[in-house]
């Protein structure tokens, strides 16, 4: 086995290639660094300092850091419950508008769709999972937590509801594209992936409620979660 090594900082990405390139290698750096071992034919990378590990053994992925892929998930669904209660509010106290009615029926479905499924997950991962907000008060702190600042109470017109809703999806793009940059089980990358999809379709649909202007319904050739509220 040929090795590589640095006694501080990340090791370059041109030596990890160069390294692989040569059949397998042990690259390790002290300090916080990282280390690249192959084991039984799979390549393993370690960050010290760091919690963070990737490993692959007989072609399998994990990248774990403090907490694990339950930690993500767990957090994920959290949110997922915020949605939840959410739409709920939103189909209870907003205006009887049978069209935006529909909109707010088939998001909240698919928000707990997504929660049975990160439900399950999380239970494969042996995570708690995070209770539903029983009442108004409830759901009004796990907002707060969420980060999210729309009131619970301005919910009387079409506007105010999209609004409401796409603060709501914003933050759950947020948390799931960074889900897709920590979680190192494939099955919970693909879960996270899907969800990630279904949210930004949810942003599209709500902004289209505000304008019917591109510009503003799909304002950016990137989804990140950030885009303004009009």
């Amino acid at each position: 086995m040929s090795g590589v090594a640095r006694d501080g900082g990340a090791v370059s990405r041109r030596q990890l290639l160069a390294a692989a390139a040569a059949g397998g290698a042990t690259v390790a750096a002290a300090g916080g660094g990282s280390a690249l071992a192959q084991v039984g034919g799979g390549t393993a990378l370690a960050q010290a300092g760091g919690g963070r590990a990737l490993a692959q053994v007989g072609g399998a992925t994990t990248l774990a850091q403090a907490g694990g892929d339950a930690t993500v998930i767990a957090q994920a669904l959290t949110l997922e419950q915020v949605a939840i209660a959410s739409y709920e509010l939103a189909l209870r106290d907003g205006p009887p508008v049978p069209s935006v009615r529909r909109i707010l029926r088939r998001f909240g479905a698919q928000e707990r769709q997504h929660a049975e499924v990160l439900t399950s997950a999380l239970d494969t991962l042996g995570g708690r999972i995070p209770p539903l907000p029983r009442s108004d008060a409830e759901l009004a702190r796990a907002r707060e937590r969420a980060g999210l600042s729309l009131p619970l109470d301005l919910l009387a017109t079409v506007d105010d509801v999209a609004r409401f809703a796409i603060e709501l999806e914003n933050a759950q793009l947020r948390l799931y594209l960074g889900a897709v940059r920590e979680l190192g089980d494939g099955r919970m990358l693909a879960i996270a992936t899907q969800i990630t999809a279904a949210e930004g379709q949810h942003a599209t649909v709500l902004r289209g409620l505000l304008s019917s202007d591109p510009a503003v319904v799909v304002p950016e050739p990137f989804e990140t979660g950030d885009a303004t509220i009009p």
